[in-house]
């Protein structure tokens, strides 16, 4: 589960506020809204890249920037739609990116760590 708890998101005035939302674990939620309203901006402050103005987002009952890079990135998922030098990737490589906290300082994935991604692309069908 995430909750923001009256967090106002941006960087020198507030882009937007959230109020008190929980958004439970196991639904499909959709962000809308027309250019420069704060959807990359939410995106950003959620995953740790740029700090709330104020109030504060749990994850889990945790709350997010009191969390690790590390302890972040195991209960976020986050893959950017583009990548600069990469052209092409497999749907299977590019869910495997997903599995890069959980791997050593080498990034390399065990057969463990393909079992999981395959379990994903099943779930996904």
């Amino acid at each position: 589960m995430i909750q923001f708890r009256n967090t106002v998101i941006g960087y020198s005035k507030p882009l937007l506020e959230t109020g008190d939302l929980q958004l439970n674990s196991g639904l499909v939620y959709t962000l809308i809204g027309k250019n420069g309203i704060g959807k990359t901006t939410l995106f950003n402050t959620f995953l740790g890249l740029i700090p709330t103005i104020s109030g504060s987002i749990w994850i889990d009952e945790q709350n997010m920037h009191r969390l690790s890079n590390q302890q972040r990135s195991q209960k976020i998922a986050f893959v950017p739609s583009r990548f600069e030098g990469v052209q092409h990737l497999t749907t299977r490589d590019y869910i495997a990116m997903g599995r890069a906290p959980y791997t050593n300082v080498f990034g390399k994935l065990n057969a463990s760590d393909w079992e999981v991604v395959d379990s994903v692309i099943t779930q996904l069908r």
